[in-house]
């Protein structure tokens, strides 16, 4: 007897708790996620920022750096087999040199690459947070196991319609994982980002691994060694060399 009202209490109690997860709302999740990364302050306090790590895929270790400026403005540089890729999103337009793809001069980036390139400054300033000013959609789709983690599934469609979803850890509201379609080797396909070893820099709680992995299986992974915070970041190193 005293056994089955034990196990009637514990019963209980995980209905609440499974209730409590599902009353909570898109505003409420996003609100402690924000802050869990440290607030919008520290946010909104980071104008530039330099990254330096590496890019492990295909059994080699690429150099990488990786530059942000505010409002929109980012610069990935890395070195493959002694060639130098670039990109960068300048605002409203992108550019890229890659000797690998025989693009050796500087060229214009196709609207779909710019796309995807643009969203690279939402893991400083992190979308959602103004998800209704950016006229985005987001949507609570329930939880999921997510590399062992409880997760928040939300399902978010941005203005020109383009969907992805973001796992959120439902103890401590760290991002677990984005996902959403994107170009593999010239295909479409499902992209997968998950990320792991937070730290704080300057009072903003970020990732220093990305993990990238394309329909279940890993293509790279992206270590951050060196974060330099509100560093001089000229703009002529986003302009399209003439």
């Amino acid at each position: 007897m005293f056994k089955q009202i034990i196990t009637v209490i514990i019963l209980l109690f995980l209905v609440q708790l499974s209730s409590y997860s599902k009353d909570i709302t898109v505003d409420e999740i996003i609100a402690s996620v924000i802050k869990s990364r440290g607030g919008n302050e520290a946010a909104d306090a980071i104008k530039t920022m330099k990254i330096t790590g590496k890019m492990s895929a295909m059994g080699m270790d690429l150099p990488m750096s990786i530059q942000f400026k505010n409002p929109g403005k980012n610069r990935t540089d890395m070195e493959v087999m002694g060639s130098k890729i670039v990109e960068v999103v300048n605002g409203n337009e992108g550019w890229f040199i890659n000797p690998l793809m025989g693009n050796s001069n500087p060229t214009k980036m196709p609207e779909a690459e710019f796309n995807e390139n643009k969203d690279k400054n939402d893991f400083v300033n992190f979308s959602l947070a103004k998800y209704k000013e950016n006229g985005l959609k987001v949507t609570l789709q329930g939880t999921k196991i997510i590399d062992g983690k409880e997760c928040y599934k939300l399902f978010v469609v941005t203005k020109d319609a383009k969907e992805s979803y973001t796992y959120i850890d439902i103890s401590d509201f760290k991002i677990i994982m984005q996902s959403s379609k994107g170009n593999v080797m010239g295909k479409m396909a499902e992209l997968e980002i998950y990320f792991k070893d937070y730290k704080s820099e300057n009072g903003l709680l970020m990732s220093h691994t990305m993990d990238t992995k394309s329909d279940g299986q890993s293509i790279g992974t992206i270590i951050f060694d060196k974060i330099e915070i509100n560093i001089d970041i000229p703009d002529s190193i986003f302009e399209l060399p003439k």
